[in-house]
């Protein structure tokens, strides 16, 4: 089901690209970035990853339309990232 949810979120939604070091969502082209799978320790780790950064992806304007300009260490970057901890239980 996982993958399910993955190929349909790269395909109808938020493009995801694999490949470099970091895990994240960029707003500016609508692209959640994450490691290979085979850099992660398990597969939960992956997963968890994956849809932690989904979860920001549906901040974008053409879904939730939330404001994803806080910038790390920023209020809006904790109102941002507090319920994607909260949801998939991920601490980065």
């Amino acid at each position: 089901r996982a993958e399910a949810i993955l190929s349909y979120w790269d395909q109808n939604e938020s493009k995801i690209v694999y490949g470099g070091s970091q895990a994240y969502y960029r707003e500016s082209n609508d692209e959640v970035h994450l490691p290979e799978r085979a850099d992660f320790k398990s597969m939960q780790e992956f997963y968890s990853t994956a849809f932690h950064e989904i979860g920001h992806s549906t901040g974008h304007e053409s879904r939730l339309n939330r404001d994803l300009s806080g910038r790390f260490g920023s209020e809006n970057y904790a109102m941002e990232e507090l319920p994607q901890l909260c949801r998939f239980g991920r601490f980065h």
